[in-house]
């Protein structure tokens, strides 16, 4: 039987509209299930959390920043504190940090209100206002803006950290406030307020109230103001963080700026102080261990993370590049890795802010070079903190100096150059032997009053700045055998026990191998960070709380 194409095509048009009306009333229904549900959760919500201020979306400049307690507040057990924060962590994002206004006190009692928040407070003021830090950790509280500095890494141990970037507001119990010379830090509220409490604090000294014998000097690290009019601008500590800032290179001096805007400064060097605060001293060479190990992902965890590292150190174990059974792989003399050509110093000062101690290493290596070449590094690649690597090739010896004689200024140069499993060769800080086993190097003890006499004729000044000795030529720089000539008068005598000392480890592997395997660090407190974390907690003890 024959069945009609027209009226095969009808009913299939017929099927085609029921199924179109099928589907736009189960999806008119469904639109209707979904805004009864979200209404009544509306409800629901608004009743649940009736603390909300909907018209109190504040900026965060417009946040009010003093303490505010609450006596009756008691403070949960640590797992409720980290399932509260989450909770309050994704109310804060879900309303864009609303403020509050709480009518019911928070009792670890009433597990319905946990998350019912005090008066006028969003949720991060509220969790670091009320929740003490000695809950949540047993270490001091440091706050950073968005990063931390190098010098922080080998004290990082004994702190907690909290980042402002992150979104959290710290509490004002907190130990110290790290600035950062940056927009974002400087204009943040929580640093204004700080800042502001610090200004409107008592000095902590007066007339009527001076420093005690004991508050001067060097003490772990930590450098106490020796007089009162020394300490005249130190205030007392309470309801707010020491406000901390780090001082740039020490070839730049910061002739322009005080400390009376903080309370401790940090510096990588103990002879040009700050006479009005408290300075915190760090030796840069031990951050290098951390940067090392956070800067080359290669090295995360691996053969010289921190822990490896300082086993290099103590010469616990060998250099990872050396023999496993200690026969020593030396095949060539000496390495010097070193950005300007030793062959062209002018251009060095013409491009640098160095002082004239920066030509110390130069000529030591034309100098040591009359011996025996030692080969300048120039295709290093990496950065400062992992330069050992190309020391690591095979060199017995490492021109390691510093660009500046000051005390307390240990780089990472002499630290990369014991872990290139040769001796490293060393000027620079004539306080190095508080840091570092002067026995694992060779040192160069140029004269303090030589460098100091050099000085005089290449005077601290904005850039250009002319060489003042006596020269021949008519332009403005000397010639470079003008300047080497000059130079080699000063330096040669002072170098020469220097040169000789190297040449006999040279000639004698007995020798060079004792020095090899002597320790590098003798202060153990560097690579702990108890330097100088416990010269921190001396300070904040006597500043803070004072009435």
């Amino acid at each position: 039987m024959m069945v009609n194409s027209n009226d095969s095509a009808k009913e299939a048009n017929q099927k085609s509209a029921t199924r179109r009306r099928i589907s736009f009333n189960l999806m008119r229904l469904g639109c209707l299930l979904i805004a009864f549900y979200s209404c009544q959760f509306t409800i629901l919500f608004w009743q649940s959390d009736t603390s909300i201020d909907t018209n109190s979306h504040k900026p965060e400049s417009s946040r009010d920043f003093s303490p505010q307690r609450d006596a009756t507040i008691k403070i949960p057990p640590m797992h409720e504190i980290a399932e509260r924060k989450t909770n309050i962590t994704h109310q804060h994002a879900a309303h864009n940090s609303p403020s509050f206004d709480a009518t019911t006190k928070i009792s670890n009692d009433n597990k319905s209100s946990q998350n019912q928040l005090p008066q006028k407070m969003d949720a991060s003021t509220w969790f670091w206002e009320f929740i003490e830090p000695s809950t949540l950790s047993s270490k001091p509280y440091l706050i950073v803006c968005h990063r931390m500095e190098d010098w922080f890494y080998p004290v990082s141990n004994h702190f907690t950290i909290l980042r402002i970037a992150d979104g959290e507001l710290p509490p004002w119990n907190a130990t110290a406030l790290l600035l950062h010379e940056d927009v974002f830090c400087a204009d943040h509220p929580y640093v204004k307020e700080a800042i502001r409490r610090r200004t409107e604090a008592p000095f902590l000294f007066d007339a009527t109230n001076s420093p005690p014998g004991s508050f001067d000097g060097w003490k772990h690290g930590v450098f106490w103001p020796e007089s009162l009019n020394s300490a005249k601008s130190l205030r007392v500590l309470k309801d707010r963080p020491a406000l901390v800032r780090l001082r740039g290179e020490v070839f730049w001096r910061n002739n322009g700026r005080t400390c009376q805007d903080v309370d401790f400064i940090v510096d990588r060097q103990k002879e040009r102080l700050f006479d009005d605060c408290l300075t915190i001293h760090f030796v840069q060479g031990v951050s290098s261990a951390y940067l090392r190990e956070f800067s080359d992902t290669g090295l995360r965890g691996g053969d010289l993370g921190v822990q490896a590292t300082a086993d290099i150190y103590e010469r616990r174990v060998l250099h990872p590049k050396a023999d496993p059974n200690i026969t020593l792989p030396y095949d060539k003399f000496c390495s010097f890795l070193i950005r300007f050509d030793p062959n062209n110093l002018v251009d060095m000062f013409n491009s640098s802010n160095y002082d004239i101690d920066a030509i110390v290493r130069h000529m030591f290596f034309r100098q040591l070079g009359e011996y025996k070449p030692c080969t300048r590094v120039t295709d290093c690649k990496g950065n400062p903190y992992t330069s050992y690597k190309c020391m690591s090739q095979g060199y017995k010896f490492h021109i390691t100096m510093e660009n500046t004689l000051v005390d307390g200024y240990v780089s990472e140069k002499l630290f990369n150059g014991a872990l290139g499993s040769g001796i490293p060769i060393y000027f620079g800080a004539s306080d190095v032997g508080s840091y570092i086993n002067i026995k694992s190097f060779v040192y160069c003890n140029v004269s303090r009053s030589v460098i100091d006499e050099m000085r005089t004729f290449y005077p601290r000044a904005p850039k250009p700045r002319p060489f003042l000795f006596n020269r021949t030529s008519k332009g403005f720089w000397p010639t470079e055998e003008e300047l080497y000539t000059w130079a080699d008068g000063y330096l040669r005598s002072q170098l020469e026990p220097c040169v000789r000392r190297v040449m006999e480890l040279d000639a004698n592997d007995t020798a060079f191998r004792e020095v090899v395997s002597e320790p590098f660090i003798s202060n153990h407190d560097l690579l702990s960070g108890q330097y100088p974390f416990q010269g921190i907690e001396l300070a904040l003890d006597a500043i803070k709380n004072k009435k």
